[in-house]
């Protein structure tokens, strides 16, 4: 049996649809725990009325204290053999649970990992990896750039897993970004193969992420976390020269993006903003960083260059720039 884990926060106008994307399955062989994280709306009235219809529904339902708390509680009651992760305004293609679990069974792989379909204004874009097939963990630098260029590893909900190798990991309730690939990283850590299936089975609703969304006072040093497991990880596991520039270019693209933030959604002081940024180009993961990140946009080059002669005053000025040019946009 598989069970399918679903936090579910204030999600009254999809939950249905990923409720029903569930139940649909050719698959039938599963359990659908569906974890209330105290939400406010009609979310969990909605979850109570499938539980009622449908002895596969199970509802847990417990104060907001956040989804990887909630999908640890999931883990915990689950009873599957195996485990699907999902999001509650996503949903799965019908043969989603068919595919991976006659993938797992076939393989013997310790984990299931699938393509993807982004969602983005009735506008579908298949993420799919380029490699098939089960792989030893040890050999994954033959796929590695592929699947991290495209964020194959990122997401739990593209993957099965069977619940006896994840028991002992919990999702971290110290991040509010990158949990999910900390927690693939540390399963991979533990685990000795993987397989590819080259088909889009997961429907990711994008929604649109922005400097509109809550901001994170420390959403860099979460993002220096990130970064230092997934290059002990490409260590680890020896992915190489490429595994240490992909990393490191989108921590530096994060980090930039983090800075602007805090140019925009903070009241600091010009002087406090420079504080910040001396105490930032001196990091020794960011110094690290710079050596090996290639960065895309003009503006992104240029910051790169001031981060590594250490410019503080000029960095300074290029992210009031971008602030302007950003409050700018939103007037317009």
């Amino acid at each position: 049996m598989v069970s399918v884990i679903v936090p579910v926060y204030n999600s009254e106008e999809k939950i249905s649809r990923c409720i029903e994307s569930v139940l649909a399955q050719t698959y039938g062989e599963f359990e659908l725990i569906l974890v209330n994280d105290g939400s406010t709306d009609s979310s969990l009235d909605i979850c109570r009325r499938y539980e009622k219809a449908d002895s596969r529904v199970r509802v847990i339902s417990n104060e907001n204290q956040g989804v990887s708390k909630a999908r640890n509680m999931g883990i915990k009651c689950a009873r599957g053999e195996y485990i699907q992760f999902m999001d509650s305004d996503d949903y799965m293609c019908v043969d989603m649970l068919q595919n991976l679990v006659q993938n797992i069974k076939e393989t013997n792989a310790d984990i299931v990992i699938s393509g993807y379909k982004e969602l983005r204004h009735d506008t579908t874009k298949n993420i799919l990896p380029d490699y098939e097939g089960k792989i030893e963990i040890k050999n994954l630098q033959t796929c590695y750039a592929n699947i991290f260029d495209k964020a194959i590893l990122n997401a739990v909900w593209n993957k099965l897993y069977k619940r006896t190798n994840i028991l002992q990991l919990k999702f971290s309730k110290d991040l509010s970004l990158g949990e999910d690939l900390m927690f693939n990283l540390q399963h991979l850590n533990c685990v000795k193969t993987v397989s590819f299936v080259r088909k889009a089975l997961y429907v990711y609703d994008i929604r649109e992420e922005s400097l509109n969304t809550k901001y994170r006072e420390n959403n860099i040093e979460i993002a220096e976390k990130i970064y230092i497991e997934c290059i002990n990880f490409a260590n680890q596991v020896g992915l190489g020269k490429q595994a240490t520039i992909d990393v490191s270019t989108t921590f530096l693209q994060y980090f930039f993006y983090g800075m602007l933030e805090h140019y925009v959604k903070t009241d600091l002081t010009d002087k406090e903003l420079r504080n910040q940024i001396k105490n930032w180009v001196y990091n020794p993961n960011i110094c690290q960083v710079v050596k090996y990140a290639h960065m895309k946009y003009c503006y992104q080059k240029i910051a790169k260059f001031f981060v590594k002669y250490k410019m503080v005053f000029l960095l300074h000025v290029l992210f009031t720039i971008k602030r302007y040019i950003f409050k700018m946009k939103r007037r317009n």
